[in-house]
């Protein structure tokens, strides 16, 4: 666990779907509602997969933010994994205290500890705050261009 204040940064448990549910209906206006059993089923998954960190950042107890942080094997750069973070999100109430951050450097911890190369992250998000706030958290933008492909 790594604390910044009164917010507790850790892997999220079982215990947590419904607190990470909640933060995703923030999270977009166009995110479908996953089933429930569906829900639990993946979660379980992505708690059981070696390479994810799922993180979670509480205060007294009450999941306030949440992010994802995948670690792929890789070949090249030495053979050292490369990492992608997605779903960054922090309750609409408790936005701008630095609970998204403070969970951001938690992971990032994570992948300097696997001895990452890179972390990268996307965002849809064009306000300037939004851009910002990645920046202060250590992501450079305009080095890499991205693509998607979306199904």
């Amino acid at each position: 666990m790594h604390a910044s204040g009164a917010l507790v940064c850790r892997n999220a448990c079982k215990t947590d779907l419904e607190a990470i549910l909640r933060l995703y209906s923030q999270l977009s206006s166009n995110n479908p509602d996953v089933p429930e059993v569906l829900a639990q089923k993946r979660f379980d998954k992505m708690l059981d997969m070696l390479g994810l960190y799922f993180g979670v950042g509480e205060i007294e107890g009450r999941v306030v933010t949440t992010a994802v942080l995948l670690l792929v094997p890789n070949l090249t750069r030495g053979a050292r994994p490369f990492g992608v973070i997605e779903n960054v999100v922090t309750d609409a109430a408790m936005r701008g205290n630095g609970f998204g951050k403070t969970l951001i450097q938690y992971l990032l911890e994570r992948a300097r500890y696997a001895d990452a190369y890179k972390v990268m992250l996307m965002t849809g998000r064009t306000e300037d705050n939004v851009l910002h706030f990645y920046e202060s958290c250590g992501f450079t933008r305009g080095t890499k261009t991205a693509f998607e492909v979306r199904f």
